[in-house]
Parts: C-alpha cells; structure tokens; sequence
C-alpha cells in the first residue's frame, strides 16, 4: 500500500490520467489508445474534469456517476473547495431525475440550503448520452 503525503489536486491530473481513469470508471469515447495512468478516486477524476474546460468530458460525468458509485458529499465538498458547486449541483439535479440514487438527494438538499444555485443542464441530452452507453431508463 502506498501514501502520498502531498494533497492531489485535481487541477494537476495530466490529461492522460484523466483520460486513462475515465475509461476505467466506464467511458471510452476518447479513443481507442488509452494508455496505463495513475488511478484517482472517481471524485477527484469528476473534480478534475469540472475544473477544466473541456465540454465532451463534462457531459461524460453524468456517464461515470451513473455506472459507478460515488461519494456525494465529498464531491459537493470539492466542488465548494475549487468552485464549480453550480455545475455540480446541476448535474446532480439531472441525473437524480434520470436515474435516482441512494443519497444524491440529501446532498442535493443539502447543497441548496447552502444556497447554491444550480446550472440548468439538458436533460434530454444527458438522458441521451447515457442511453448510448447503456445506463438510465430505456
């Protein structure tokens, strides 16, 4: 087992980590040469991709929270640390509605009593991605 004693940031996953854990949580639309990377939490990878600016990568997120399990508090946590709440409190909102989860709607109710207001996200594409990848309703 080993320790890192320095706090990872998910502003400092290389685009190749990013893109190696992606595939390994579920999505692989981002080619076929995925090389070996370091593995990160599904959270950290999430708050990696939020922080960025790469738009096919955040419409993968609902993909990979809906194929794998996830901690929502620590998500919200990070996103309130590196400032991307409204767009993760967004997604949470459409992915609940898509296909509910244990626990996705306190964090949601917590998140709205701390007063943040959520990005209004496309629902109808998101159903869509993830009927592609096979995970929500029929």
């Amino acid at each position: 087992m080993r320790f890192d004693i320095e706090q990872t940031s998910p502003s400092k996953i290389s685009n190749g980590d990013l893109e190696y854990n992606m595939g390994r949580f579920g999505y692989t639309e981002l080619g076929p040469q995925i090389q070996q990377g370091t593995d990160y939490s599904i959270e950290l990878i999430i708050a990696s991709i939020l922080m960025g600016e790469d738009a096919r990568r955040t419409a993968a997120i609902p993909i990979v929270l809906a194929k794998n399990r996830a901690n929502y508090e620590l998500l919200a946590f990070l996103s309130y640390r590196h400032g991307f709440a409204e767009t993760l409190l967004g997604t949470f909102i459409a992915l609940n509605t898509i296909l509910p989860s244990p626990g996705l709607p306190d964090t949601i109710a917590a998140m709205r009593e701390a007063g943040t207001r959520p990005i209004q996200l496309d629902q109808n594409r998101i159903r869509e991605l993830m009927r592609q990848y096979g995970v929500g309703p029929r």
